[in-house]
């Protein structure tokens, strides 16, 4: 930080200091603006020239007066954050002065890789959404310098959280959100990242349909991952699962997918298998043997598949996880992951319900709460951490709030078997499955 605050006198000294009689000029003016004294050799010595020691306590303070800060302590704490303003001040001034190609040219000679540069970028398409400025957005999201081999995956997945929760709340017209879909950096980037269960019925509903009718226009990949939400989607929205037809449709899974990915694609392979326990089992062991091979991604490989087992009441599911969890030493890799895990403990409370022991449950839940959840799952997610806490609270008065939640919930994103009648009987043997429907 001592470097930091040479950096700033020199600033407002108005040039480098490379003399002697630079030292005795910022010695008058230091007194000058603080009526504190302090010795032109001080000063070269903390230039590097004299030699000399560390500089004391006193005149640490005394220079971090003079550029502003209360004392050193302040300086120390403070600049960074003072910097970073001085970075928004001019993203801000662009936005409103400049025009889109100079705004994209001052980004592309910025093109860091760290995680603040990401926040301005993300800070940049969320306001140019805002505005309505529709093409100057998809101008930035195409630039190769953002494609999703380009960019740190953690922040790919910051990247198309923070405009995917934008994009769930803004009326955005049909043909602009087409345009949005013909982008690849848009589909890598965003419909891929932010893929939003509880918005199945409206926005991203549409988007996945498009997608799915224009198949041939996008890469395997996009194609995979598309019939996938596509099947998902017919199953959630419809609350029936159609049998053959669909399941005839999942694609072949390739082991070198995504583990993300991956889950989906056998989480409805394990949807169509229900029934028919011998193959079920089959496809779980399958499964567990790709996991086992990847242990440090098990979160990933099992995040759909916990999602569905929700919907779904599927105990098996729930069993799987629970062992498959417990059998491991496993340490999170990446931030998402830590999230990944808070959703296992709900669906390890969800495990314990169904056994009848409740007391593990609640031990659990005690550290989860609505405020947990986030990301284009936070609703969804919400949702079920209302089943377990309505079937784990004792107090009429609590329950009936925590069911009128749940109900206003469910009726927002519009499932059709999930209902006051769900949340009820979701722990009963009176549960109506969509295996059975």
């Amino acid at each position: 930080m001592i470097e930091k605050l040479k950096k700033e006198i020199q600033l407002k000294f108005g040039k480098e200091i490379l003399s002697r009689g630079d030292c005795e000029e910022l010695s008058e003016i230091i007194y000058e603006n603080t009526q504190k004294n302090i010795n032109y050799n001080t000063l070269r010595r903390l230039f590097g020239l004299a030699k000399g020691t560390t500089p004391r306590k006193y005149t640490l303070n005394l220079l971090s007066e003079f550029v502003g800060y209360q004392s050193y302590n302040d300086f120390f704490k403070r600049y960074n954050t003072i910097d970073d303003w001085r970075e928004w001040e001019n993203v801000f001034d662009f936005l409103d002065n400049h025009s889109t190609d100079e705004l994209i040219y001052q980004l592309s000679n910025e093109r860091r890789q760290g995680r603040d540069f990401i926040n301005i970028i993300i800070l940049v398409c969320r306001e140019l959404l805002i505005r309505k400025n529709y093409d100057s957005f998809i101008k930035l999201i195409n630039q190769p310098w953002l494609s999703f081999n380009s960019r740190e995956y953690n922040h790919v997945i910051m990247l198309g959280n923070s405009i995917g929760t934008l994009l769930r709340k803004e009326q955005i017209p049909d043909s602009v959100q087409i345009d949005f879909l013909r982008s690849k950096n848009y589909i890598d980037l965003i419909y891929k990242i932010y893929v939003d269960y509880s918005s199945f019925n409206s926005n991203y509903g549409k988007q996945v349909d498009y997608v799915y009718e224009n198949l041939n226009l996008y890469d395997k990949e996009t194609q995979i991952f598309t019939t996938a939400v596509k099947i998902l989607k017919k199953t959630m929205t419809k609350g029936i699962i159609s049998g053959r037809l669909l399941e005839k449709k999942i694609p072949k899974i390739s082991y070198k997918l995504h583990p993300i990915l991956i889950g989906r694609l056998y989480s409805l392979k394990l949807t169509f298998s229900k029934n028919n326990e011998i193959l079920n089992r089959k496809i779980l062991r399958e499964f567990e043997e790709i996991i086992i091979k990847n242990p440090n991604r098990i979160s990933e490989y099992l995040y759909e598949v916990v999602n569905l087992a929700f919907f779904l009441n599927d105990f098996v599911l729930f069993e799987f996880i629970f062992n498959l969890i417990h059998s491991k030493n496993i340490n999170p890799l990446y931030w998402y992951h830590n999230y990944h895990y808070l959703i296992i403990r709900l669906v390890i409370v969800y495990y314990y319900l169904h056994l009848g022991d409740k007391q593990k449950a609640k031990q659990l839940i005690v550290n989860l709460k609505p405020q947990s959840f986030r990301g284009s799952f936070k609703r969804y997610h919400g949702l079920f951490f209302n089943i377990a806490n309505y079937h784990l609270t004792e107090k009429p008065k609590v329950k009936l709030e925590i069911l009128e939640t749940f109900i206003n919930q469910a009726r927002n994103m519009q499932f059709q078997i999930i209902n006051k009648d769900y949340i009820l009987n979701y722990f009963s043997p009176n549960f109506k499955s969509p295996y059975n429907s």
